[in-house]
This record gives structure tokens, C-alpha cells and sequence, in this order.
């Protein structure tokens, strides 16, 4: 598919529009965090299909970016969203969505109907983010506003998007499906993981480090995903997701963290395939802990060794900058807690690879 990275206007965020059919434009708009590592972490994505005339967007993201976001879109002489679709409602995806919509008051909201309760009223949400990510985090993505319970769809709003129940990384957690003519787009929250595709990979990769491939391009099997699975994971949940998704074809998969491809499907596989690798090893682990003694923290850095040795899908990390390097080690040591608790909680043997 043709696309276009787009420069930003001032006071705007860099977007890429992607040719996704014959009058049907996506947008990946960057949503930036003034944190190392977080200034391409983030992502909305926008639908205009000019054959219906819908407008959409896929999750707003935080509040301290919602003015940006807004100014983003006018630049894109986008004057109205029909419908935001919120994939789940942590504070990175939904939590600006009170704020988005005071600009775009007759915008209706898909969000899935456990987590609602969380937008119209997100105190609670909002301390157990700050317990998990910390404050730093959470005070830069910014406090949720209170949404209105009127704004809520209670079904899809055109008959060309699916909506398909994704539970694992949050236990309310939907993926949408928007089916168009030129083959159908997954937009899966995190239920796909989380990656960096090749197409954007430049973003964290130093313009030094770069310079080492041919023609200073990042070379054509680049590869970086691992599962997005904080505490408390459940790992049956989660992987029924994925293959719920795999069981479907798409020309286009579009991720909230980061990027897009034209091969879903591979994707997927490897992350199943994955999962597996990351399930054996934390039971392992968690075992030979038991004898010893081990403390989490130190559990959780044998885990990541190991896992930085046997799974070369996340290999590439030595490849990004600094920050980027610093923000994916607590990222993935987060989602190797997730399942250090699920093994925990299951009492699961270690088994076969």
C-alpha cells in the first residue's frame, strides 16, 4: 500500500497516511510523550472512507496529548469524527477521550462495555495506573476527564466495521475490524502485542547506528514484538485472542505500539509461537527460583536474560537509542511480570518448548 509520512504543521504530531483503497485513507498520527523513549510510543488512527463518508478514530490516547491530536486532525481538514473507538481504557489509549471530545461534542464512543464504568468515572483507574506504571508516567499522560454515559454506542455504527471481544491484555479489551474494499483492516489494540515495524523502526534507531546497514535503510527482516501482557495476565485468555484474530485474513494490521504491516498474519504466528517461548521459560524460572529464594526483581532479571538470549524477536533492542532502550526494558519487564504472576497463580509445571 502507498504511503505518505506527513510532516507536522506547528503545533501538530507527525502522521503517516497509508492508501488503504480507492477512496479510503488511514492515518497513524503519533501522540508524544515529553519522556525518553516516548516520543513515538503512542499511537491514534484515524479512518476517512470517502465512499461512506465515516469518519473514525482508534483510540485517542492520553490527555496531555488531546490538544496536539486535535490541531493533528485540522491540519487534516478533518472537521468532524463520527465515531471514537476506544480498543480498551488504559490511560495510554482512552484516557483523553473527555478531553478529545469537548472538541468534537457530537462524536459518539465504542469503548467495550466492562471498561465504561472506568471513563465515567476514572479515579480508580487512574491510582491503579499510577501503582503500576508509576507517577512519572502517569502524571505525562495526565488525568482522565469524566465522559458522559449518553456519548456510548451500544454497537457498531456502520455496517463496514466488526467488532471482535479480545480480553487478555486488559480483561475489557475489543479489537476492530474495518472491511473495505481493498481487503480488510485489524486494529488490534494490544491483543496483537506489542512491536516496532520496519517501516517506522527509524524512529528509534540512531541515525549512527542506521549507517552500519545497506544503503543506511533498515534492512528488509527487521523484527521486533513481544506479548503486551502486565499484571494480572491470564495466558489461556490472551492466547485465545490472538487466535481468534489469526483466524481471519487482512491486508492491513495496525498497531497501537507501533507501526503497521502488510502480514498480519506472520506476525501473529510469531507471537503464538512466542508466547509459548516466554510461558516455558518464566515456568522454568519460577521453579529453580523456588529453591533458592529469589526475590521478584531478581527473578524477573533471570527471565529477561534468558529471553534476551533464546527469542530473537526481541533482539533488535540493542539496535535503539538510549532512551528507547531504557523505556522497552521496563516495558518488557512489566509484560515478564505479567507472566510471572500467571504461572504463579496456576501453579503450571515447566514443560516442553
Amino acid at each position: 500500500m502507498k504511503t505518505e509520512r506527513i510532516p507536522p504543521e506547528r503545533g501538530c504530531f507527525p502522521a503517516y497516511r497509508i492508501a488503504a483503497g480507492e477512496r479510503l485513507d488511514v492515518f497513524m498520527i503519533d501522540l508524544p510523550i515529553p519522556l525518553p523513549g516516548m516520543e513515538h510510543q503512542i499511537t491514534a488512527w484515524l479512518l476517512r472512507d470517502g465512499g461512506t463518508g465515516w469518519t473514525g478514530l482508534v483510540d485517542p490516547g492520553p490527555t496531555s496529548t488531546a490538544p496536539g491530536l486535535v490541531r493533528t486532525l485540522r491540519s487534516l481538514d478533518v472537521r468532524s469524527v463520527d465515531t471514537l473507538l476506544a480498543t480498551h481504557v488504559h490511560l495510554d489509549h482512552s484516557g483523553g477521550t473527555a478531553a478529545f471530545l469537548r472538541d468534537f461534542p457530537g462524536c459518539g464512543v465504542y469503548a467495550p462495555p466492562r471498561g465504561r464504568p472506568h471513563l465515567t468515572q476514572p479515579e480508580k483507574l487512574y491510582e491503579a495506573s499510577v501503582a503500576t506504571l508509576g507517577a512519572t508516567v502517569i502524571d505525562a499522560f495526565g488525568r482522565p476527564g469524566i465522559v458522559d454515559p449518553h456519548a456510548f454506542l451500544d454497537a457498531s455504527p456502520v455496517r463496514e466495521l466488526e467488532i471482535l471481544p479480545t480480553p487478555g491484555h486488559a480483561s475489557h479489551h475489543d479489537a476492530f475490524v474495518y472491511h473495505a474494499s481493498a481487503g480488510s483492516l485489524l486494529f488490534p489494540g494490544e491483543a496483537a502485542g506489542v512491536a516496532l515495524t520496519r517501516l517506522v523502526a527509524d524512529l528509534w534507531i540512531p541515525r549512527e547506528t542506521l549507517g552500519r546497514f545497506p544503503n543506511g535503510e533498515v534492512p528488509a527482516g527487521f523484527r521486533y514484538q513481544y506479548p503486551g501482557t502486565p499484571p494480572r495476565f491470564e495466558y489461556d485468555i490472551y492466547r485465545r485472542s490472538v487466535e481468534l484474530l489469526r483466524r481471519r485474513e487482512y491486508a492491513l494490521m495496525c498497531y497501537s505500539h507501533y507501526g503497521w504491516t502488510e502480514e498480519p498474519a506472520s506476525d501473529l504466528d510469531r507471537l503464538l509461537d512466542q508466547m509459548e517461548l516466554w510461558k516455558t521459560v518464566t515456568a522454568e524460572e519460577s521453579r529453580a527460583a523456588s529453591s533458592y529464594g529469589n526475590e521478584d526483581r531478581e527473578i524477573v532479571e533471570r527471565i529477561a536474560l534468558r529471553l534476551r538470549d533464546e527469542d530473537p524477536l526481541i533482539a533488535a533492542v540493542s539496535l535503539f537509542d538510549a532512551g528507547n532502550r531504557v523505556k522497552e526494558a521496563f516495558f518488557l519487564r512489566n509484560s515478564i511480570l505479567g507472566f510471572l504472576g500467571y504461572i504463579r497463580g496456576t501453579g503450571e509445571s515447566c514443560g516442553g518448548r
